[in-house]
This record gives C-alpha cells, structure tokens and sequence, in this order.
C-alpha cells in the first residue's frame, strides 16, 4: 500500500490532520491526534503482550540479550534507510 493511501485511511479514521507546511507549500504537514495517539499506545500495548507471551517461557538472560538485539538492529535499520533517502 502507498503511503499517500495509509495517509488517507489515518485521515479518514481521525488518527491524523493535515496541514501545509506554512514553510514550504509544496509539503504537507501530519499532526496525530488524540485519537491517533490513543491508537498507537493500544497498537504499543498489543505488541508488548505478544512478545511478553512469547517470551514467557525463554530465561531473563536471553530476554535481555533480545531486547539489545533488537534495540540494535531497529536503530542500525533507521540509519540504512534514513542514507538510503527513507525518512
């Protein structure tokens, strides 16, 4: 899906507004709302459930090891494909 549809569909669902950038009119600007803001913190919480029982069974050690691990890997990924011209 193109990222002008999920913009769309956000907009749609209340989680965002858009706004030009008063800088630059050739941007739009994305501001969450409450109701997005709502949406993520229930998509976060979902998303620790899943991994805490997942994990429920595996020893703190390898717990730790895998949230270092993990940290790792989503900051050196930001960093490729912020080089990359992702943003």
């Amino acid at each position: 899906m193109r990222a002008s549809r999920l913009v769309l569909r956000a907009v749609d669902e209340g989680w965002v507004v858009r706004a030009a950038d008063p800088v630059d009119a050739r941007r739009t600007l994305l501001t969450l709302t409450h109701a997005g803001r709502e949406q993520v913190d229930r998509t976060h919480g979902f998303r620790r459930q899943v991994f805490a029982r997942v994990m429920e069974d595996w020893p703190d050690a390898d717990r730790t090891e895998f949230a270092r691990l993990l940290t790792a890997f989503v900051g050196s990924f930001g960093q490729v494909t912020r080089g990359a011209g992702g943003s």
